[in-house]
């Protein structure tokens, strides 16, 4: 699995502001990516033994439940698929499951549309409240089959 695509960045900037407001949760960042116009996290929390995807357009704040919660309308953003499945791929291998949650269901099912298209598979959970994806298989490659 190669990552060498120009649009995947190793290092995703998150603000201070953010940073605080997950730290106060017992959450940390323990890696970060941009891939074109989005910025993608990993959150690992403290008291739990979870690690959850982050994701953001850039100049907005995933940790704003305004920003969570509000459609901001935009012009669609330069964007990899292959770039995604790669990561995906990559920290699925690495941190065995991950969380995906939002406290927009239309966006939580958008994310899953898109991730299933990439050929993984979804399992839902509950999670303080919220239905929550979990991703924790690879996706095959069908050139590999």
């Amino acid at each position: 699995m190669s990552l060498s695509n120009d649009l995947l960045k190793k290092s995703a900037p998150i603000s201070e502001e953010a940073e605080d407001r997950l730290k106060s949760h017992g959450d940390i960042v323990i890696e970060e990516r941009t891939i074109g116009d989005y910025e993608f996290f990993l959150v690992q929390n403290r008291h739990m033994a979870y690690v959850q995807l982050g994701m953001q357009r850039k100049g907005q704040d995933m940790t704003s439940y305004e920003e969570q919660t509000t459609r901001i309308p935009q012009e669609r953003g330069q964007f990899s698929m292959s770039g995604l499945k790669s990561l995906l791929n990559e920290w699925v291998f690495e941190y065995k499951k991950i969380l995906i949650g939002t406290y927009e269901p239309r966006k939580r099912a958008f994310y899953a549309k898109i991730i299933k298209a990439l050929g993984f598979e979804l399992s839902e959970t509950m999670m303080a409240g919220h239905s929550v994806l979990v991703l924790e298989k690879m996706a095959e490659d069908p050139d590999e089959e």
